[in-house]
């Protein structure tokens, strides 16, 4: 939650920069060395610092998260653990069925 709200404002300055380019283009030196000195002063002040905080913002729950998961269990079959569960039972194999990890199949 605090990532969204540190992002959101800093999306806001880069997107304002991009729709005011054209307009600030057609500027003369001068005038265009004015607004930016005159209007954008609290762009560095606060943009800057708030842009840093959003990076670390973003970075630090991912970083936290990948730690604390733990490894992925191993992959077993359907038929690996229908077999293990009848053993556990103590039933009777079926008589077509093939031992070991190549799956159930039929004798010929």
């Amino acid at each position: 939650m605090t990532a969204a709200i540190l992002v959101a404002p800093t999306l806001g300055l880069a997107f304002a920069h991009a729709m005011e380019w054209p307009v600030k283009m057609r500027y003369d030196a001068e005038a265009y060395t004015a607004v930016n000195r005159s209007l954008y002063r609290y762009y560095a002040v606060v943009g800057g610092p708030l842009e840093v905080a959003a990076v670390l913002a973003t970075g630090t729950p991912g970083s936290r998260v990948a730690s604390a998961v733990p490894a992925p269990a191993p992959a077993v079959t359907t038929s690996e653990a229908m077999r293990a569960r009848r053993d556990r039972a103590g039933l009777p194999r079926p008589s077509g069925e093939v031992s070991g990890r190549s799956g159930v199949g039929l004798s010929m």
